[in-house]
């Protein structure tokens, strides 16, 4: 074993609406999450989570990269927003959509805040359901009752809208179909055209929700056996540049976004599921662990959770019979729980041996290592082990 250092669908007319509070609209707890995906993906380039109020300017900046909106012309045609305006050439483009418009003919006021209804009114006819809306009362209440049906809202409470909240607001449009008008008689409906998404159509990404990382480039759930170099398999798709998968674990549920490119599948950005729970426990938290159960200390209660009957063990990094380890394994390692569907029992069990050292020199040419705090110096078998120095998030090996 190695050791580690370190659609069709008709409209219904009818349906309950969430009163929304008057006050401003708080960070959602994923908020940090949607930042990071919507700028990873290039969706909204720079985003970052911040509960202040989002202006108009910023919201056109916001709607032009999410609708691609074409190059406009950028002759002035609002008083106050000058041709040096951070935002003037987003809003010559996205009132050039009619996607926005001017508070007055000649006035845009770009510095305005928004209401959650101002921007759910300029989603849901973005998204082909303004017809509909209409005929349930229009602005606000048919737009709001119409915007919470197509999952517009989640996640978003209250009136004034927030960057995060108008992040999360993109994210929710991502996956809605687009719409095209369709009339029975005097009624409005949408039919969908399910292919067409701001994701898949405006940019090409294409997402798995809730499936299982089931293999890494070092070992799969069930065998040592891994898969191709820099890459992971999710849900039976492998998907390249794993690099972006920072610290998810085999077994996870995951959300991936990946996109097509010359002949594989990149994987461009990737995040846990809303289902998945993981638990850590520290290696003196540890009070015992079988195949059935694990038994840990937590405000120094002992705390007992349920192993599933059809559990994968990962020992370090790699697929192991957790009969191969020893009392002394069983005293001396950390572990981390996966339980991908949230059902109180854990699936995957990463168990983690290591020690600790606080590095002042790395030796490689006799592959050592001296602690800082010890002055100890420890020599290591490259013959025996495979050894990974961690530098705070980097990592170095004695061959490098």
């Amino acid at each position: 074993m190695k050791k580690i250092i370190s659609l069709i669908m008709a409209l219904a007319l009818v349906f309950s609406m969430s009163v929304f509070a008057q006050e401003a609209v708080s960070v959602s707890e994923d908020a940090y999450s949607d930042a990071k995906m919507l700028s990873a993906l290039s969706i909204i380039p720079g985003a970052s989570a911040s509960d202040e109020a989002i202006t108009r300017g910023e919201f056109a900046y916001y709607l032009v990269h999410l609708t691609k909106a074409p190059v406009a012309d950028y002759s002035m045609k609002f008083a106050d927003v000058g041709a040096q305006h951070k935002y003037f050439k987003e809003i010559m483009q996205i009132t050039g959509t009619k996607a926005m418009v001017g508070k007055s003919e000649f006035l845009f006021y770009p510095d305005d805040t928004l209401t959650v209804s101002e921007a759910a009114k300029t989603f849901v006819c973005l998204l082909g359901y303004g017809d509909v809306a209409l005929y349930e009362g229009g602005y606000p209440s048919g737009y709001l009752a119409v915007a919470q049906r197509i999952g517009l809202l989640k996640g978003i409470s209250g009136s004034t809208l927030t960057k995060s909240c108008a992040q999360k607001m993109v994210v929710n449009s991502l996956e809605i179909p687009w719409a095209e008008k369709e009339t029975y008689g005097d009624v409005p409906s949408a039919i969908i055209k399910s292919n067409n998404t701001f994701l898949r159509t405006n940019f090409n990404i294409y997402k798995l929700k809730n499936k299982l990382v089931l293999a890494n480039e070092y070992s799969s759930l069930t065998s040592t056996a891994g898969c191709a170099k820099n890459a992971i398999v999710v849900d039976n798709m492998v998907l390249f540049n794993a690099s972006v998968m920072g610290d998810i674990p085999l077994g996870a549920s995951v959300d991936a976004y990946y996109t097509e490119e010359n002949g594989k599948n990149v994987l461009k950005f990737i995040s846990l599921s809303e289902v998945c729970n993981i638990l850590e426990i520290s290696k003196d938290d540890v009070s015992s662990f079988s195949m059935n159960e694990i038994k840990y200390y937590s405000d120094n209660y002992e705390v007992s959770v349920k192993v599933s009957g059809v559990a994968d063990f990962i020992y370090n990094g790699v697929f192991a019979d957790i009969t191969q380890l020893t009392a002394d394994d069983k005293k001396n390692c950390s572990l981390t729980l996966v339980d991908a569907d949230n059902n109180g029992e854990y699936e995957t069990i990463h168990i983690n041996i290591y020690d600790v050292y606080y590095l002042e020199n790395v030796y490689y040419d006799n592959y050592s290592i001296k602690d800082y705090n010890t002055e100890k110096r420890v020599t290591f078998d490259p013959q025996k082990s495979d050894i990974v120095v961690y530098n705070g998030s980097s990592t170095a090996d004695f061959d490098s």
